[in-house]
């Protein structure tokens, strides 16, 4: 699996800016909301479930989890936590 930094310089490669690693703590939930740009995940460590249009994608590590602009999503972290490399553009 790539290193957070190969993450960070991929997301960067493609475009994606304020790339960051987000560590969430077991459990936590992010309630429905949307973002005014195209917001992308990739699970390092954990899981997290990721639910837009009727559908729960469980994330683990080296999986993404595009969020398309507008578009209403819901996430909640797994028992273990997660950590995550995330960017918009």
């Amino acid at each position: 699996m790539k290193t957070q930094q190969e993450w960070e310089a991929q997301l960067a490669s493609e475009g994606f800016r304020n790339v960051k690693v987000v560590v969430d703590p077991p459990g936590k939930v992010y309630p429905e909301h949307t973002h005014d740009c195209i917001f992308d995940h990739i699970v390092m460590s954990g899981s997290i479930s990721l639910t837009m249009n009727g559908t729960t994608h469980n994330l683990k590590p080296g999986d993404r989890g595009p969020v398309p602009k507008g578009v209403v999503h819901s996430a909640q972290v797994g028992p273990e936590g997660c950590t995550y490399v995330m960017g918009e553009k």
